[in-house]
């Protein structure tokens, strides 16, 4: 019950987000026929640095061509999609409004008092929620992600299942603090507004300090990149344990309160 009830407080926003990526994700992967089209475009994308890291040696015939095809494919949607500026910013804004519903609905339906009546701790129902709005955050990013390999054949080139999952998992991993940050926010303000300026502040401080959006996408360009695994975990293990952090908090913050 407590899992349903959950799900029906953030199941529009989830279903909104859902089909805002899968659009987002579906047109970017459509506009890869037109580079496929060029071939000194096809050619410069597939020497890029997120192609892959095996060299591409010099072969005749289709061979050539589905080798450039693939390369070329790998880069393109892991500039346009996975470490793609506005993609990022679209996902980390759509996480924050998830997270803001998991427990502002309650306060916005009156439904408070209704919900604390029943016989569990506020404890497990805090965490319940966290963990709902947690696995919808990561769905919202991973399904859209999934079409990149369903749609490669479709626009002329390849891409392996695994490669997109990880990927987008990595990413979902290490974005997963604005989600867990606006959480923390929807225990203190009834308004979603504060958490939404918060992250536009964010925002331009990274522009400022690195010219990014943020810190999954420089983790998105190091996974793409083929960079040492093992400062790559280090980073996403932070990221994530600042993020469950912040939930704690969450949950201490609810508990102490008066309704």
């Amino acid at each position: 019950m407590l899992w349903y009830k959950a799900w029906l407080e953030t199941r529009w926003q989830f279903y909104l987000s859902l089909l805002l990526l899968t659009s987002g994700s579906a047109s970017a992967i459509l506009g890869f026929p037109a580079i496929l089209g060029n071939r000194s475009a096809a050619l410069k994308y597939s020497q890029h640095q997120f192609a892959g890291s095996e060299s591409l040696e010099p072969v005749a015939g289709s061979l050539a061509r589905d080798r450039v095809a693939e390369r070329a494919y790998r880069a393109y949607v892991g500039m346009y999609w996975f470490a793609d500026t506005n993609t990022l910013r679209l996902w980390s804004l759509l996480a924050i409004i998830i997270g803001f519903h998991g427990t502002s609905g309650d306060k916005a339906n009156g439904t408070v008092s209704f919900t604390l009546s029943l016989p569990v701790s506020r404890r497990r129902l805090l965490s319940i929620r966290a963990a709902t709005g947690a696995i919808e955050t990561v769905i919202v990013f991973v399904l859209p992600s999934l079409l990149i390999p369903l749609l490669a054949s479709v626009v002329g080139a390849r891409y392996s299942v695994q490669d997109a999952t990880v990927y987008a998992l990595v990413i979902a991993a290490a974005g997963m603090v604005f989600y867990s940050a606006s959480f923390l926010l929807a225990t203190s303000f009834s308004s979603l507004w504060p958490a939404v300026i918060g992250y536009l502040l964010f925002i331009v401080l990274q522009a400022q300090l690195q010219g990014s959006s943020g810190i999954h996408q420089s983790i998105a360009i190091d996974a793409l990149s083929n960079q040492s695994s093992g400062r790559l975990l280090v980073r996403i293990g932070l990221l994530v344990c600042c993020a469950l952090g912040l939930i704690y908090l969450s949950i201490r913050q609810f508990r102490r309160q008066d309704f």
